[in-house]
């Protein structure tokens, strides 16, 4: 499982389709210098419950995946998680989008390969 850790201390641990949308969602808010409220269920194992953070230019996000390489993202995915960080809830999980046939749309924007 991929993880998002944020300031070091607080953890998302989710899989690398999911990561990377995060990671792009994240990255351009952050880029245009707007904060916003992220909040995540995290598993029994770090407690349970809901886990808010407010992120912000100046606080540490690494994102660590298990996959060298990555894959195309789904544009609608990505709207979908921009819209919800642009609200005052901020940014959470929404579900990805699929299309009629129950299929992902994978049409969007692609991070290039990791070197080897």
């Amino acid at each position: 499982m991929s993880r998002l850790v944020y300031d070091g201390r607080h953890r998302l641990v989710t899989d690398d389709r999911t990561l990377r949308h995060l990671q792009w969602v994240i990255g351009d808010k952050l880029r245009r210098h707007e904060p916003f409220m992220f909040t995540w269920t995290q598993p029994p194992e770090e407690g349970g419950g809901r886990l808010a953070v407010w992120v912000t230019p100046d606080v540490g996000l690494a994102y660590a995946f298990d996959e060298r390489r990555s894959g195309p993202l789904n544009a609608r995915w990505i709207q979908a998680l921009a819209l919800a960080a642009h609200t005052p809830a901020g940014l959470w999980l929404v579900p990805e989008p699929v299309d009629e046939d129950g299929e992902t749309e994978t049409s969007g924007p692609t991070h290039q390969e990791v070197p080897q």
